[in-house]
């Protein structure tokens, strides 16, 4: 009798209003996709279920309204731990469950992210050429972003804050930081090697010198420039302001130069024979 009960009752109630509570949140977020017709489909009202006293059984006590919260409860938790980016939509069918079937449903205690604790220091610290090339910083939040390049078929971007860290030293101990530090020392010298080889080429250096005149020149210029206007015999506010805007612009390089610049070396870098030296030792 319990098992016939279960079966013919119980399990088709609880599908049902789970079902009714998932459609109501689908139609309201989710314009066009689920589209319920009372007309067609009817009008269930599953509420007077509910309003049945606790049903006397030859040992047991079978109470409708206690089985439908638990199965709710248990519905509601495993889906929002399934998939922890769904857990709002659970919320409001919670609420909705409470304003529609006066059933009280309890809280789903389960974070809205993962509590995993990410890539780990260790990691980063044997590939720290592939991280070097796959994130960049964010000086706003102080953590490291991963790119999108890096991330076309997933929906998310890694990122690497201060609790990262925090969690792997918790995990490691605090003897991991001497040695990520003297491997980030390491990658960095070499890089910097790597670095004045390309400076010192004579290419590089041919176009560097280039620059550094052109830079002189400029600011030569606007030195004679505001001396003939100081010997016009301008007005005082117009003289200093045209002393103090050479000053200024001196400390200043053209963008347009630097993204001159850039394209070329980028270009020469891709040809350089100590290209290879560069990708080994990464």
């Amino acid at each position: 009798m319990q098992l016939a009960l279960d079966e013919e009752i119980l399990g088709p109630l609880c599908t049902d209003v789970e079902t009714d509570l998932r459609l109501h949140i689908h139609s309201a977020r989710l314009t066009g996709v689920v589209d319920v017709d009372p007309v067609q489909t009817g009008v269930k009202d599953l509420s007077q279920f509910l309003r049945i006293s606790p049903l006397r059984l030859v040992t047991k006590e079978v109470d409708i309204r206690s089985r439908l919260i638990h199965y709710l409860n248990a519905s509601f938790h495993n889906h929002t731990a399934v998939s922890l980016h769904n857990w709002k939509t659970y919320g409001e069918m919670r609420n909705l469950a409470m304003d529609k079937y006066r059933i009280p449903l309890a809280e789903i205690e389960l974070p809205c992210q993962t509590l995993e604790q990410g890539l780990d220091v260790l990691e980063i610290m044997r590939n720290i050429h592939i991280f070097v090339a796959r994130y960049n910083y964010n000086l706003n939040t102080q953590c490291f972003i991963e790119k999108t390049l890096n991330a076309k078929d997933r929906k998310h971007l890694n990122t690497i804050s201060i609790r990262h860290v925090a969690n792997s030293i918790r995990t490691h101990g605090t003897g991991i930081t001497h040695t990520t530090i003297n491997f980030v020392y390491q990658y960095l010298a070499q890089r910097f090697q790597v670095l004045s080889q390309f400076l010192y080429d004579d290419h590089i250096k041919s176009m560097l010198m280039k620059e550094g005149r052109a830079f002189n020149d400029a600011t030569i210029s606007h030195s004679k420039l505001s001396s003939r206007h100081q010997e016009g015999g301008l007005s005082i506010f117009h003289v200093a302001s045209q002393a103090v805007t050479p000053t200024r612009q001196k400390q200043q390089y053209p963008v347009v130069r630097v993204h001159k610049f850039s394209v070329f070396a980028g270009t020469f870098f891709q040809g350089a024979p100590f290209l290879i030296r560069l990708t080994f030792a990464s």
